[in-house]
């Protein structure tokens, strides 16, 4: 393989092509010429198949036309034996929508050029297929990027018309660990990162500055890693998703962390509304109904419901109203942050479980 485009659907690859066929114009008996059982002959001297790639990205060309003086093996049976070779471009649908552990099936579609006038007359048995005659996973380089697996070729059916073509599948797998680590790691960093805006103290005023800048690190972060993504949106990378989805998370961080400084620092004679006590109330309820088994916190302080009594008793201020926001909000992200990531990790091993060493194709079984 020489390059995927998965953003145009265009693979290049080199091959060799393999191609015997039987005419019986150019068998010989071999005792009348002193035992000659094999014999080179130049490709212009005989009649071959004229093969062309069906799905070419390029322009449509029989692929042996101008290879006039190449040379073709004749045996005394009149098997002539040839091989074809090139880089072939081809076209391919990609499917990034679990990047970076995405995995695309593509195909080269080999048909004779003779067979698309006559499909209805040969059909499927003018293609035979036969063993490779070596591993294409023992000669092709290692790249940097995709993981290369070669799969069985098949005779397949082009579309719903009568003629066939020889299919060869390949099948490529991403390799996951650059984008993983420097792009799906740090950006769960600060997502668990922006939690701790709400273990500073109000008071300090460094809360709010702290979340602005978090938010502007994901901005900053967002554009720089944008070319690591594909840029497709047919269909849509999880993981942009992913991004889009942490830069709203953070920017409701900081407007809450906004919104509880400026309640925190509201007038003590500004009148606190029963939602407020309401809410307060319940918040402070539920913390200390978890501490009732450490024994530190009486269980007869959740049994009163009705805010104006807990008032007489220890009066709501805005203080305590922004540290019951400080507590529920840090338990509502809490929850936020680890659904999103165990929901977008659980798509992602979806993917990544797939057997992607199975030597048949889906491009064939569709056949």
């Amino acid at each position: 393989m020489n390059d995927f485009d998965e953003i145009k659907g265009i693979i290049h690859t080199v091959g060799i092509i393999y191609v015997t066929w039987n005419d019986s114009r150019l068998s010989w008996k071999k005792d009348d010429y002193a035992g000659v059982r094999f014999l080179s002959v130049h490709l212009r001297d005989i009649w071959r198949p004229e093969i062309s790639l069906l799905n070419t990205v390029g322009k449509f060309e029989i692929f042996d036309r101008h290879q006039d003086y190449f040379v073709a093996w004749v045996t005394d049976k009149g098997q002539v034996h040839y091989s074809l070779g090139g880089v072939y471009s081809a076209s391919c649908d990609p499917d990034v929508t679990y990047f970076p552990f995405d995995v695309h099936e593509c195909y080269l579609s080999f048909v004779p050029f003779s067979d698309i006038f006559f499909s209805k007359i040969f059909k499927n048995e003018s293609i035979q297929l036969t063993e490779p005659l070596f591993n294409s996973s023992d000669i092709h380089d290692e790249d940097g990027e995709w993981d290369y697996h070669a799969m069985t070729p098949c005779v397949r059916r082009v579309g719903n018309s009568n003629l066939f073509g020889a299919a060869i599948p390949i099948r490529l797998q991403r390799r996951w660990k650059f984008v993983f680590f420097n792009v799906i790691i740090p950006v769960l960093l600060l997502g668990y990162l922006n939690l701790f805006v709400y273990s500073i103290p109000v008071e300090a005023g460094e809360r709010v500055s702290f979340a602005i800048t978090l938010l502007l690190s994901y901005t900053v972060f967002m554009i720089v890693t944008a070319e690591s993504i594909p840029e497709t949106s047919a269909p849509m990378p999880l993981l942009s998703y992913f991004l889009v989805f942490k830069l709203i998370y953070s920017a409701c961080i900081a407007v809450s962390s906004i919104t509880i400084s400026r309640i925190y620092h509201n007038d003590k004679d500004h009148p606190i509304t029963m939602p407020y006590r309401k809410f307060t109330n319940s918040v402070e309820c539920i913390g200390n109904c978890l501490k009732i088994r450490s024994g530190s916190v009486n269980e007869d302080i959740c049994d009163n419901d009705d805010p104006e009594t807990i008032q007489e008793t220890k009066p709501i201020t805005w203080i305590r109203v922004s540290k019951a926001l400080d507590h529920a909000l840090v338990t509502l992200f809490s929850l936020v942050i680890l659904t999103e990531t165990v929901v977008f990790f659980a798509f992602l091993l979806q993917s990544y479980t797939r057997n992607l060493h199975d030597d048949f194709s889906s491009i064939c079984d569709s056949s």
